[in-house]
């Protein structure tokens, strides 16, 4: 009888051990399959930091080269901006000279009318004498 309760005992604590057994099993094969679903992301994150990089770089190059072609166009730009003043310098300066031509003819057809004036008051003078 002894042996039995004994036998009990140690197929007790057999199957004791057993589920112990079986639970570090289940434990160890959960934490070997999250091992490995990390290191799969961790690769995958790794590619998508190295897509991401050659990217920037694309990026950072197509920058560069739209900030050359910028400043080429600024550079056009501000020689148009100095052609185009001068041009209105130029316009000014010929409206200026116009505008005192203008004048001139002015006062010359104002002094042409009082002298054509004078002439028809002397040509008037002279006939009645």
């Amino acid at each position: 009888m002894d042996l039995t309760k004994k036998q009990q005992e140690i197929e007790f604590k057999l199957n004791s051990y057993k589920a112990l057994y079986e639970e570090v099993k289940s434990a160890r094969n959960k934490y070997v399959n999250l091992i490995q679903n990390s290191s799969q992301d961790l690769a995958e994150l790794k590619e998508r930091i190295k897509i991401t990089e050659n990217e920037l770089e694309i990026l950072k190059n197509e920058a560069s080269e739209k900030e050359k072609t910028l400043k080429k166009f600024e550079g056009y730009y501000q020689d148009e901006l100095h052609k185009r003043d001068k041009g209105h310098a130029e316009l000014n300066k010929l409206e200026y000279t116009r505008r005192q031509k203008k004048e001139k003819i002015n006062l010359n057809t104002i002094e042409d009318k009082r002298k054509k004036l004078l002439i028809n008051k002397l040509m008037r003078l002279r006939n009645r004498i």
